[in-house]
């Protein structure tokens, strides 16, 4: 069974109203490019727009330094400047959708995996996480990739596709899932980046 959701998502910038309308995610940019928006969707303002949409409580938020051959992870204050190995993170209580009784602890773990050389090809990764009152290890369960391209005749361009990581035991659920994954994390790149996009959506 292919575990794979996909949503293509085509967004026109409105340059005009670049620093007016999203001053607050993008300070000082005023040239946008692939990348420059994935540094702004790494933050912590972002994962606070995602879990807005989520039925959530008790929700942590910090960043780390995610170098690769390192050991340990390096604790960064939230309102450091953002690089490209910074790796935004979210801890939170929510309840699955599918099953409203039960509460879960989740992690979500957001960071950019890939960069083109010429900054207009961006991939950012999602992972979550989760942990029951019996366990003390956290296990994956689902992937979100977002694919930015800049496309100078088409402008901006984001391919969102979700991957689950566990086995269900239901069949016919993990569609359902992927659908409601995909579908919240569009929801929450269209609300952050509100007033800098005027959005389209094809959905495959």
């Amino acid at each position: 069974m292919n575990l794979t959701s996909v949503m293509m998502i085509t967004i026109t910038v409105v340059v005009g109203a670049f620093d007016a309308a999203t001053s607050d995610h993008f300070n000082s940019i005023t040239i946008p490019d692939a990348k420059n928006i994935a540094l702004a969707m790494n933050s912590k303002e972002f994962l606070q727009e995602l879990v807005r949409l989520k039925d959530t409580v008790d929700e942590v938020y910090y960043q780390e330094n995610d170098k690769i051959g390192l050991e340990s992870q390096i604790l960064n204050p939230l309102n450091n400047p953002l690089r490209l190995s910074t790796v935004s993170t979210v801890e939170y209580t929510g309840k699955l959708w599918f099953f409203k009784q039960s509460r879960v602890k989740f992690q979500e773990k957001l960071k950019i995996a890939e960069v083109s050389h010429c900054g207009r090809f961006v991939t950012i990764e999602c992972i979550t996480k989760y942990k029951t009152a019996k366990s003390s290890e956290w296990i994956d369960c689902a992937i979100v990739s977002c694919d930015i391209v800049d496309d100078k005749s088409k402008g901006f361009q984001l391919n969102v596709r979700s991957d689950l990581l566990i086995k269900l035991p239901l069949l016919g659920l993990g569609g359902s899932i992927r659908k409601k994954i995909s579908g919240t994390f569009e929801n929450a790149v269209n609300s952050f980046l509100g007033g800098l996009t005027c959005p389209s959506f094809n959905t495959l």
